[in-house]
């Protein structure tokens, strides 16, 4: 018989106990077979719990190898994470959480808080939003959409194919613009005493105005004739009751809650345009404040960029209004609830973005619609943690209701608009609300249900969103 030297006595008591002839250790077996608590390794009965080095974290003894452990994981599990098999697996949720609630590594978190769908290569989820990279929409969006978050969504009405020059897309149609550069500059539209358009010519000749008609539509179409002048060079005119002839209008120019209105100049090419409040993405001005171009005569075509608000108007001067930054705001609006004859139930319900507190002193939220219109100032140190805060009907400013229709309008310390939210078909029976489910966004210049996104909600004040 033939025993290993390096078991001088349990390799020897293994012998003796029965390892095979030398004949069976060439086949590298062992017969007869090895006694109970020994194991045939090349041939040798060894003791079944010897190992001939240490075995390192993660391995065990068997059958005198190191083989790797089941109840043990390399490298160890993370936290969130337990070792099951020798696999990390998620911990789970003790007891199982509830609706509006998703287990993560053993702990329940809000699903406003996950990105559905998840983010993309580039892209990582913070409070319900993919920040970092955007990721990309696939498959592309078609022309009526564009990609926001990894997701289609919902913009105005286009022109395809695009205009080609000396023309204007106007409600997806391509419409003949006049020469020059003359431009609706800035407007007012309450108190109704005091409404006004002002134009600019920022071309470098003048512009007879002979001919020229305002068009203002909200349901149906009024038309004003333009006094009859020139418009010289880099000068401003105002457009008030006073100097405008109606052709089929009543005694107000401009309906507060929100309109398009464009110029058509003698041969009836359309000059300039914008639509605003129900109607567009530029802003409603509110009682005694305009809505004004950003930066002089700029016109880009589209006017939820091109117009911001201006509380202190500059009517017959330059605009001074701050630029837009919309869809870049670490706040959004996430629910609209709105219930007849109550003083106190209606709320708004506002979503933080950001992982850490944001900081609203000196923000401002514009209330705008039908029989309502008024702003509301943010005090200093107003700090909004993660999640979701509520503002009460009971906080709401004096002349700021939710009615069926309206736009919402948020502002940062600087005035710049960096977020919005249009609404339809706001139901005033406490049934429902309106909003986003979490990890959904409209468009940033959205300023309807349809251009928004919104959903039909059970109201869930303070919690995450839901069908």
């Amino acid at each position: 018989m033939r025993c290993a030297r390096s078991f001088l006595i349990l390799g020897l008591l293994g012998c003796l106990m029965g390892c095979g002839s030398s004949g069976d250790n060439d086949a590298g077996t062992c017969q007869p077979g090895c006694a109970v608590g020994f194991a045939c390794v090349n041939a040798v009965c060894v003791a079944a719990n010897n190992c001939d080095a240490t075995c390192s974290a993660g391995f065990m003894c068997e059958a005198g190898q190191c083989v790797a452990d089941p109840s043990q994981c390399v490298p160890a599990c993370t936290a969130g994470f337990e070792c099951s098999g020798g696999t990390c697996v998620e911990l789970p949720c003790i007891p199982d959480c509830g609706q509006g609630l998703t287990c993560v590594q053993g702990e329940c978190v809000l699903n406003s808080t996950l990105c559905d769908p998840p983010c993309q290569a580039g892209s990582t989820c913070q409070a319900g939003q993919c920040t970092g990279s955007p990721p990309e929409c696939n498959p592309p969006c078609t022309a009526e959409a564009k990609c926001q978050n990894g997701q289609c969504v919902p913009v105005a009405i286009v022109c395809d194919p695009a205009c080609g020059d000396g023309f204007q897309c106007q409600d997806g149609q391509c419409l003949a613009m006049a020469s020059g550069t003359l431009v609706i500059n800035e407007f007012l539209v309450t108190p109704t005493d005091q409404e006004s358009i002002e134009l600019y010519n920022g071309s470098n000749a003048p512009v007879p105005l002979s001919g020229w008609i305002l068009h203002v539509q909200t349901g149906q179409e009024s038309t004003w004739t333009l006094p009859v002048q020139e418009l010289a060079a880099g000068q401003f005119l105002l457009l008030t009751i006073d100097n405008l002839t109606p052709l089929e209008a009543g005694d107000s120019i401009l309906p507060n809650a929100g309109a398009t209105l464009w110029l058509t100049d003698a041969s009836g090419a359309v000059a300039d345009s914008v639509s605003y409040g129900t109607d567009g993405s530029a802003p409603t001005p509110i009682y005694a404040t305009s809505t004004a171009r950003v930066g002089q005569g700029t016109d880009t075509d589209i006017d939820g960029n091109d117009f911001n608000w201006d509380p202190t108007p500059t009517l017959g001067a330059a605009n001074d209004v701050p630029g837009v930054s919309l869809g870049n705001s670490p706040v959004a609006l996430s629910e609209l609830f709105w219930l007849s004859g109550d003083d106190v139930a209606d709320f708004i319900e506002l979503d933080v973005l950001s992982d850490s507190a944001v900081d609203l002193s000196g923000w401002v939220l514009v209330f705008s619609g039908s029989g309502t219109g008024d702003d509301m100032d943010f005090s200093a140190g107003t700090n909004l943690q993660p999640g979701y805060w509520v503002l009460e009907e009971a906080d709401f400013p004096e002349y700021a209701k939710l009615k069926e229709s309206g736009v919402l309008y948020l502002f940062d310390s600087t005035g710049v608009r960096v977020y919005q939210m249009g609404w339809t078909g706001l139901t005033n029976d406490g049934s429902t609300s309106l909003g986003y489910l979490p990890g959904q966004m409209g468009a940033p210049d959205c300023f309807d249900s349809a251009t928004c996104g919104l959903q039909s909600l059970t109201p869930s004040k303070g919690t995450a969103n839901h069908l």
